[in-house]
């Protein structure tokens, strides 16, 4: 019976070997998040990427820190000084998560607030919330954009289960404020509320 040991023991090798590389294999088959984008907007009859129409990435150490498996990419469509018609479903603002391979399309504040719901990272420190209410201000930004509204730096008030946090608009710019509170129930965000409006400044292009 011992003789046939190494025999078997060559065959379990030789399995663990092909089921790793299988798994090498599923991993490098995944598109990236740029491509897996590009490939969802192939699918979508009009859409043309350009000069004027560009998908462009949106990081921090905040959405790092509290969407570690997600790519956060933004793709706007120009209002000036020639508006481009955005393709339906698409939006003039329109955020995507590639989050472990797959795409979701996030185009208002309550598509934000359900991605936030239901990715969340359960956790009790202070630091993670704080850094959720941040990246929330972050990504609703791009939500109100019109290519040309700047906002100031992000106002957080941490409050132990409630956090609150907001953003100005700054002036000459624009006008507006957005605002989120967070609640956390046994260290999980359990409930959230926004509010806000952001009114383009006058556009003088040339």
């Amino acid at each position: 019976m011992n003789l046939g040991l190494p025999a078997f023991w060559s065959g379990v090798t030789i399995l663990l070997l092909g089921t790793a590389t299988q798994a090498q294999e599923k991993v490098e088959q995944r598109p990236q998040p740029r491509q897996a984008i590009q490939d969802y907007l192939s699918s979508l009859d009009g859409v043309r990427l350009g000069k004027r129409l560009q998908l462009q990435t949106l990081q921090s150490d905040d959405l790092r820190k509290i969407f570690d498996r997600c790519e956060f990419l933004v793709l706007r469509y120009p209002r000036y000084p020639i508006e481009i018609v955005p393709v339906e479903p698409l939006r003039a603002n329109n955020l995507f998560a590639v989050c472990d391979g797959k795409v979701i399309r996030i185009s208002d504040d309550t598509d934000l607030k359900d991605f936030f719901l239901q990715r969340f990272p359960v956790s009790a420190k202070d630091e993670i919330r704080a850094a959720g209410v941040r990246g929330w201000l972050q990504l609703a930004q791009e939500l109100h954009q019109d290519g040309f509204i700047k906002f100031g730096g992000p106002l957080v008030k941490p409050g132990g289960l409630q956090f609150e946090g907001a953003v100005n608009v700054t002036e000459g710019s624009g006008e507006g404020r957005l605002r989120v509170i967070m609640e956390f129930t046994n260290g999980r965000l359990s409930k959230l509320s926004f509010e806000g409006n952001v009114v383009p400044g006058t556009r003088q292009l040339r």
